[in-house]
């Protein structure tokens, strides 16, 4: 899904030679990771493929600086509260010994529900860290009315059949 999702975005139609035009450059993309078992599972981690094709478009470059730590169990049926406690902690960071001195990190994950996930990866990065950092996901999945949706969709000009 995330494929056809990434072929069919404005990203791959030719309409983004400004993506992220108010980042600092050079940009780290870093992909939320997988613990080893749910990776050998699955056989990929779709966030690195996300963050692979968003770097390869910007100049960027994608970056492991997080580490998951733990492994939990599959959020897709746990209430908001319940996703925020079960990757509390999960992440670490694994940071080069020397950073760049500038840039923007954007944390990239598959889908934004809640933002536990994402908002973990950015607690494990730490409120000291010294580059600005995003979160981009190539989904939400949000309570918002059909209005919102169509103008959220025309706004990232995702292509509509």
């Amino acid at each position: 899904m995330a494929s056809y999702l990434v072929k069919h975005s404005s990203v791959m139609q030719g309409r983004y030679e400004n993506l992220f035009p108010e980042f600092v450059r050079p940009l780290y993309f870093v992909p939320v990771p997988l613990h080893r078992a749910r990776f050998r599972e699955r056989g990929y981690n779709q966030a690195e493929m996300i963050a692979r094709a968003l770097a390869t478009l910007t100049g960027g470059q994608v970056c492991r600086w997080i580490k998951r730590k733990t492994f939990k169990v599959s959020q897709t049926k746990l209430s908001q509260q319940g996703r925020q406690q079960n990757v509390a902690g999960a992440f670490e960071p694994a940071l080069p010994r020397k950073l760049p001195s500038c840039g923007t990190v954007i944390i990239v994950d598959d889908v934004y529900t809640t933002g536990a996930t994402t908002g973990a990866c950015l607690d494990a990065l730490g409120k000291d860290f010294p580059l600005d950092t995003k979160v981009c996901t190539l989904l939400y999945d949000m309570p918002l009315s059909a209005t919102m949706d169509y103008v959220a969709d025309r706004r990232a000009f995702w292509k509509v059949d």
